[in-house]
């Protein structure tokens, strides 16, 4: 089994560290390997896509709504996981990139 992506956008580590093992403790029953890269630590190498098995994007403290410098990035990954048909999950946050990368329109509250 390949190894899972889970993409964070947190700046606050704690809560980082929580939801990714939030992740890791739910996904151990099934045997999956996942791994985690937080945006406000590390930029994305797009060219690494290709060995994960699938990718998730969780939450953060950012809206689709706001600017911060990684839009671009983690819209075009999204793209990228869409176009080579990467399993993708998205919770929270991340499932506002996904409606917004494939079109659709997220409305705030």
């Amino acid at each position: 089994m390949k190894k899972i992506l889970l993409v964070q956008l947190r700046n606050n580590k704690k809560i980082a560290e929580q939801e990714f093992r939030c992740f890791e403790d739910a996904l151990a029953s099934v045997g999956a390997n996942i791994e985690r890269l937080n945006l406000h630590d590390k930029k994305i190498n797009l060219d690494e896509l290709s060995k994960y098995g699938s990718v998730i994007v969780g939450g953060s403290h950012y809206s689709i709504h706001d600017l911060f410098p990684q839009k671009k990035d983690l819209i075009e990954l999204i793209r990228r996981v869409i176009d080579a048909k990467i399993p993708f999950l998205g919770v929270c946050f991340g499932f506002e990139m996904l409606v917004a990368v494939c079109g659709g329109k997220v409305i705030h509250d």
